[in-house]
């Protein structure tokens, strides 16, 4: 990366801090920190104390030196961290490294969802499946590094139907980071489940009438009605869950494909289904991700938030059609017990919602 006290060099970023590898940006020879101190290049001697001004005494530069080295760890921290937030005065030709914003990454045929660019970038990648995605604009800055790729990829996953990944390496060689996703399926087969699955919201946001439906709450309820109707809950995948069974063996029965084209999945294919027709028909909705110790289905569980008559309002289509209890209200001929909830609901007091399905940051956002 440029480095932040010499325009003429590069000083290599571990992904934590700076290190003393420092090269030539023109010609990339590397040089050693203390020929670089002895050489003095570019009439510059870096922040060795020989050169003391007269009737300076040792204690006084060395209080000199300090103030200097604080004052270009602070510039160090603060010029990209200002230039990757779009801040910087445009007049002034900084490094390309430190104005450098998040990438939009490819173009894609589906929907992407995320709380900032960074996780749209991701999920834009991992829909068109790279197989090696770039994040060396984010680990390269002091206020970056791994924990935040981390953090955006868990949301990217979670909130992105259109991305079938069963797991991911954030890898640096050579001054490079890079997120290597492992996909579950080949590209033709993926966007075979992408193609279907988008085909079949469509249908279904208009079949329920969602898509010519007045109203937040009646579009809602319509996409609602629809995917209680005509899925159900897939009670032997849920048993090999229980049991442990590695995702690949149990990877349809977390998809929106589940439950929009074979019209049966667990808790996540249910969240994804309504969050996929809910963005069809312009609603703005979120996946959720927690625990309930109790209810229709317990352990690890997966719903929806959607922005309702201005507030996040709680949908968990799953139990709304999970559990032997089949009971219906003939009003809408489906049950509805779980549909728009408050966040206080006491129905809600058995479940806890983590950080994994947003970024940490963000998390109040939805709430």
């Amino acid at each position: 990366m440029p480095d932040p006290a010499r325009m003429d060099l590069e000083r290599y970023w571990d992904g934590q801090r700076w290190t003393q590898r420092v090269r030539d940006r023109a010609s990339q020879v590397e040089y050693l920190p203390d020929a670089l101190g002895r050489s003095g290049r570019s009439g510059w001697s870096g922040w060795s104390t020989r050169e003391r001004g007269r009737g300076q005494s040792r204690g006084e530069n060395r209080a000199v030196s300090g103030w200097v080295v604080g004052l270009l760890i602070a510039l160090a921290v603060t010029v990209p961290t200002t230039g990757y937030m779009g801040a910087l005065p445009t007049w002034i030709p900084w490094p390309a490294a430190w104005v450098q914003s998040v990438p939009e990454g490819p173009e894609v045929a589906y929907p992407v969802f995320g709380s900032d660019d960074l996780v749209l970038f991701l999920a834009r990648s991992m829909v068109a499946q790279e197989s090696s995605i770039n994040v060396t604009f984010v680990t390269a800055l002091p206020t970056g590094g791994a924990s935040r790729v981390q953090d955006a990829m868990s949301e990217a996953l979670t909130q992105n139907p259109h991305a079938f990944v069963d797991g991911y390496v954030i890898e640096m060689t050579n001054g490079v980071t890079s997120v290597t996703p492992h996909y579950l399926y080949d590209d033709d087969e993926a966007e075979r489940r992408r193609a279907e699955t988008s085909s079949a919201v469509a249908t279904l946001v208009v079949v329920s009438g969602a898509a010519m439906a007045e109203g937040d709450a009646q579009k809602a309820a319509l996409i609602h009605d629809e995917i209680v109707r005509t899925a159900t809950y897939d009670e032997e995948a849920n048993l090999k869950i229980v049991a442990g069974s590695e995702l690949a063996d149990i990877a349809a029965s977390q998809e929106a494909y589940g439950i929009l084209v074979d019209h049966t999945a667990v808790c996540t294919g249910y969240a994804q289904a309504f969050l996929l027709a809910a963005d069809a028909v312009g609603l703005r909705a979120v996946i959720v991700t927690g625990e309930a110790n109790s209810g229709l289905t317990t352990g690890a569980h997966a719903w929806d938030r959607v922005w309702v008559s201005g507030a996040w309002r709680v949908v968990d289509v799953t139990w709304d059609d999970a559990g032997d209890d089949v009971r219906a209200q003939a009003t809408h001929g489906v049950r509805r017990d779980y549909f728009l909830l408050n966040a206080d609901d006491p129905k809600l007091n058995t479940r806890e919602a983590d950080l994994g399905w947003v970024l940490d940051a963000r998390a109040g956002d939805y709430e």
